[in-house]
């Protein structure tokens, strides 16, 4: 893609959803992280593994976000992730059993990859995150 450039869609007269549609246009090399992560920029939401999916591409959007040079945009972006990060690690700290592990849903029985999964993510998390503590 060019910038400035026109493109023309059609769009089926059968599509049900248009409202809900998405699109998507990969970015070309050398263009700023910034803009090639902010799509993973976003509140978590949903069961235990997609918040902490959610966090964990934050997570490490941060880090890349964090190898470039300064920019008001930068500080922007990483605002939002600050913000994320810390609704979505409230999020996970909420699905915690009673147990001490996680499940989907926070079921009374912790699922063993489940749980693996989101020790992983707050490891990761830790690195960008000063909300995430070793307990």
């Amino acid at each position: 893609l060019e910038a400035d450039k026109t493109i023309r869609l059609t769009i089926p007269s059968d599509t049900k959803s248009i409202e809900e549609s998405c699109l998507y246009f990969h970015i070309p090399r050398g263009s700023s992280v910034v803009h090639q992560h902010r799509n993973l920029i976003r509140q978590p939401h949903g069961c235990c593994e997609q918040v902490a999916s959610t966090c964990y591409l934050m997570a490490i959007a941060i880090q890349q976000i964090l190898s470039e040079n300064t920019s008001q945009e930068k500080f922007q972006s990483l605002q939002d992730c600050e913000k994320h990060l810390s609704s979505g690690f409230q999020k996970l700290q909420e699905m915690e059993c009673s147990s001490g592990g996680f499940d989907w849903w926070r079921s009374a029985n912790p699922h063993l990859g489940v749980t693996a999964f989101v020790v992983t993510v707050l490891s990761e998390m830790k690195t960008v995150y000063q909300g995430v503590e070793d307990s």
